[in-house]
């Protein structure tokens, strides 16, 4: 069993690996993006893990992504769009905007975040 220091240890290093890894991630590929959300959603939920919510923010943001994605771009019919909203909507739960409206936890963003790149996974194929 591991010891909270332990955890958040194990659980900061896991961060600062996927941070590590967005240099050299191909924004172009948004299947590789919406895995780097979804692992990057598993383990930034411990309050005493440091996350460079700038640094990310800025590597999506210098990539062409944007917080506050547009509601028309929720469109079940086009992977683009719905990638690129599923991604907006992460970029909103990071930096502390868009969902804090309703007092939802980072926990229920996170499932949140989960849920639809699992929904986008199936609905195109990419199923995990």
């Amino acid at each position: 069993m591991l010891t909270q220091d332990k955890e958040v240890r194990k659980l900061q290093h896991q961060v600062d690996t996927l941070v590590g890894e967005l240099q050299n991630l191909d924004f172009s590929d948004l299947e590789s993006v919406i895995t780097w959300l979804e692992n990057f959603c598993v383990v930034n939920e411990h309050y005493l893990i440091q996350i460079p919510k700038k640094n990310i923010l800025d590597y999506f943001q210098k990539e062409g992504f944007h917080r506050y994605p547009a509601p028309s771009n929720f469109d079940l019919e086009s992977e683009k769009r719905m990638a690129r909203w599923i991604i907006g909507e992460a970029m909103s739960m990071l930096d502390g905007t868009g969902w804090n409206q309703y007092q939802v936890t980072g926990r229920m963003r996170s499932g949140w975040i989960l849920q639809f790149s699992r929904m986008w996974r199936r609905h195109f194929h990419h199923i995990r």
